[in-house]
């Protein structure tokens, strides 16, 4: 539920505060995996994080579907233009 991520969220920054950590909000992103596809488009922000739709992380596409589907399109595409050139040398 969104309270109890909230309450994990206050928890680890509790604790990373210990060690002179903490969490940069402008940066935090949420992501809410459906594979019902009956995702809450209109939750916006899960405390002081942004829910996003989907994200590239170490060059994979991350969506809420929990699909590769989109990742998959996305690198054919990305491959066939940079390998569809010749260059002259």
């Amino acid at each position: 539920s969104q309270e109890a991520l909230v309450a994990l969220l206050n928890v680890l920054e509790q604790h990373s505060a210990a060690y002179g950590l903490g969490i940069n909000y402008n940066k935090t992103k949420v992501i809410i995996v459906d594979r019902e596809h009956d995702n809450h488009r209109e939750i916006k922000s899960i405390g002081r994080c942004e829910v996003v739709q989907s994200f590239v992380y170490l060059g994979s596409l991350i969506d809420n579907s929990g699909s590769c589907e989109n990742d998959i399109r996305r690198r054919t595409a990305h491959s066939t233009g940079t390998c569809g050139h010749d260059k002259a040398y």
